[in-house]
């Protein structure tokens, strides 16, 4: 009987042809290029430790750039070939793209470059990809790479074509990985007034990925009131909760100094510590971090069916049970990224 191999990298190359076609970027980005990256990315370690890079490559950096009313710009290489460019370019700087700094590749005078590159650190600021990908653009070429989960890339061009590829054994109809963040950011301030509504979900968006990002796994309630449910007071209550609806408007004052800036990053970092711990982080529908660390009773059975996983799904689904009942919501980060969401009016 003859050896048939078969190859995942031909199966996505084959699927990323229309992609790279309509990029109109025939050197820097083809099939085979963007094969390469999905798949380095999709599961990129360096001594154990998982980085997940935030990868753009443009036609003319200059240009894509001024779209950000603050930048700073790092160039690390040049290389000859965009396959070597590219190699390089992951092997440099994948350890430096973190805290806002993002990896880009280019094609310059006869030869292509690649570095780092970062927009406004300041914690209000809207993100990159938000800002260079709100709409189709005409001006610019641009294409953006991201790990969204472990086994799943995210591509996006400037023409608003967005591919997930996924390297897994999740279904091609599974949610995406990151779906329900949005859910819960809305959730958090659902009962915020304006006008520090908008600005406090964009500081907890991404606060709140950034920390999804860099953990193994969370889960995440969120109560109407100030006031821990009984049912999760085996945790650490702060005496005083984390008022971040106060610390977004102390920055966006008129009389606002550096000192606002610094209590906002001061909190993500708490934010960030507090998600990646174990147990459940609670927050309110009123913006206020109020708990973390908690725990509560899991079932091994839910509604007479087993409970098939850890102790992070047990915990999720016994939530779920509690959602009407002292809870607004629920969330959960499986390890490999994927999430979960349980509203008190959607049933998701």
């Amino acid at each position: 009987m003859p050896l048939i191999t078969k190859s995942l990298r031909e199966y996505l190359q084959g699927n990323l042809v229309d992609f790279s076609d309509s990029c109109g970027m025939s050197n820097l980005v083809t099939a085979t290029t963007l094969t390469s990256l999905v798949v380095i990315l999709a599961d990129l370690r360096e001594e154990g430790a998982v980085l997940i890079p935030e990868v753009y490559i443009c036609e003319n950096l200059d240009e894509t750039l001024k779209l950000l009313p603050v930048k700073e710009i790092l160039p690390i290489g040049v290389q000859d070939s965009p396959s070597e460019a590219i190699a390089q370019a992951i092997k440099k700087c994948s350890p430096l793209a973190i805290e806002g700094w993002c990896i880009y590749i280019t094609q310059g005078y006869e030869k292509y470059q690649f570095g780092l590159f970062r927009a406004s650190l300041n914690p209000l600021s809207i993100s990159v990809d938000q800002t260079l990908f709100s709409e189709p653009r005409e001006t610019i070429r641009l294409v953006r790479l991201f790990r969204t989960a472990s086994g799943c890339v995210e591509l996006c061009n400037h023409k608003g074509d967005i591919y997930s590829m996924l390297l897994s054994d999740k279904p091609a109809t599974s949610p995406l990985p990151q779906a329900y963040t949005s859910n819960l950011v809305k959730l958090v301030c659902k009962d915020l007034n304006y006008p520090f509504k908008e600005s406090t979900e964009t500081y907890l968006e991404k606060t709140i990925r950034a920390a999804l990002n860099s953990c193994h796994g969370a889960i995440i309630a969120v109560a109407k009131t100030k006031k821990i449910p009984r049912f999760l007071s085996d945790g650490v209550v702060l005496k005083v909760p984390l008022d971040i609806v106060s610390s977004v408007s102390k920055l966006l004052a008129k009389d606002a100094d550096n000192t606002a800036e610094h209590a906002l990053n001061a909190n993500a970092a708490l934010i960030k510590g507090m998600i990646s711990s174990d147990g459940i982080t609670v927050f309110n529908t009123l913006g206020f971090l109020i708990a973390y660390n908690c725990f509560i009773a899991s079932p091994s059975k839910v509604s007479g069916k087993v409970v098939i996983g850890g102790a992070r799904t047990r915990a999720y689904e016994a939530l779920k049970a509690k959602v009407g009942k002292g809870l607004e919501g629920v969330f959960i980060q499986s390890q490999d990224g994927w999430t979960k969401f349980t509203g008190i009016n959607d049933g998701q």
